[in-house]
């Protein structure tokens, strides 16, 4: 069963259900396919916290969703698959031309729901238009929202080999260490 936290606002919208909540330093994540998984980090701090060791989830993404992700046009990154380990921050990988890691979110909250339900309630932070959301959940029955808290720009930005992870763009999402990425992010401690 799905997990909501009492008083969320996203508990009142229906055909929406929240898998993942940051609140105060904790958060949970409920799958139907899966275990709940939960765990606690240090809370109240603005940057990563290498006393947690979380991944890192990568997502090779077109330059210009990163960029309006960057200037915060877009607040949610949509997906087709689940993200189904706890991760609290989301690299931003810039595909062809680009080549990059181009910045680095924190991701607030992971949201499932048919897409019909997703569109209602993110279409306008979403930074697509009602067509392209249509073409790119075409056939899914199920779709996630990853609501972004804060996004940071990676300058300047970062080739995955400089990361030292040896990874090859992700064709959706990979996992890094958060090592590898933390120096982007104000706060953080490695």
């Amino acid at each position: 069963m799905y997990k909501r936290r009492v008083g969320s606002p996203l508990s009142a919208v229906p055909n929406l259900q929240v898998c993942c909540t940051a609140q105060r330093g904790h958060r949970s994540w409920n799958y139907d396919e899966s275990p709940t998984i939960g765990y606690e980090n240090s809370g109240g701090r603005s940057g990563m916290d290498s006393s947690v060791d979380l991944p890192v989830v990568l997502i090779a993404i077109y330059p210009e969703f990163a960029e309006t992700i960057l200037s915060g046009v877009k607040r949610v990154e949509l997906r087709r698959t689940p993200i189904r380990r706890p991760f609290e921050y989301l690299a931003l990988y810039a595909t062809t031309p680009v080549k990059s890691v181009v910045g680095v979110c924190r991701i607030s909250s992971v949201v499932s729901g048919s897409p019909s339900s997703l569109w209602d309630t993110y279409g306008k932070m979403s930074g697509i238009t009602r067509r392209v959301f249509r073409e790119y959940f075409e056939g899914c029955k199920i779709g996630y929202a990853l609501v972004i808290d804060h996004a940071f720009r990676c300058v300047p930005p970062i080739p995955l080999s400089s990361l030292g992870v040896g990874y090859r763009p992700p064709q959706s999402f990979s996992y890094i260490p958060y090592d590898a990425i933390s120096a982007q992010i104000p706060g953080a401690r490695g």
